[in-house]
């Protein structure tokens, strides 16, 4: 059965930038994917809203893997898919048990934590070695979010700009990282 067609013109208001925003994001303004499930969570309870576009994101991976797989950290990959697998599964039992209005704030603290955090560090940035530890905790900081609200960006990027990766290795570390994440959110 064909699911029908959305004729209500708000939802495509709120739709049509996001997926913009996703296309943006992979065309090298990668903050601008931050706000494409948020601003369709104004039209949708935000847990469809990520469902929704998580088709859209699987295909960009599939296309961005082809261009990045070489080119990552898989150290660092080690480090931080073990945390995201408990992330995900952590934040498919905490949308499960919350109403929507909770995931919308947990979108807000989010995206003001990561404010919050390069407000601090700008200026002073400190490099840092990725220890296993914080590796596990920002990597299922990352899952977390990313089920919840498709932001997990904020976490990840707190572990790994800390390293100060070539750029390249970095957006190879995170195309990969993330399809690995969007592909882990697909059965739940």
């Amino acid at each position: 059965m064909l699911a029908p067609i959305i004729s209500d013109a708000r939802f495509y208001l709120f739709a049509v930038p996001a997926v913009i925003f996703l296309g943006l994001a992979k065309g090298g303004f990668s903050g601008a994917a931050t706000a494409a499930t948020p601003l369709l969570a104004l039209y949708l309870p935000p847990l469809e809203a990520a469902a929704l576009l998580l088709p859209l994101v699987l295909c960009q991976d599939a296309i961005s893997l082809q261009v990045y797989w070489r080119r990552r950290s898989t150290r660092n990959l080690k480090v931080l898919l073990p945390g995201a697998i408990f992330g995900v599964a952590l934040g498919w039992l905490f949308v499960a048990h919350v109403s929507d209005d909770a995931v919308r704030i947990l979108v807000g603290v989010t995206a003001l934590a990561f404010i919050a955090n390069v407000w601090i560090h700008s200026g002073h940035p400190v490099k840092r070695d990725g220890t296993i530890l914080r590796g596990l905790f920002w990597g299922a900081m990352s899952g977390f979010a990313s089920f919840a609200s498709q932001g997990g960006a904020p976490p990840f990027q707190v572990y790994t700009l800390a390293q100060q990766m070539p750029k390249m290795v970095f957006v190879g570390t995170t195309t990969v990282f993330f399809a690995a994440v969007n592909v882990m959110k697909i059965v739940p």
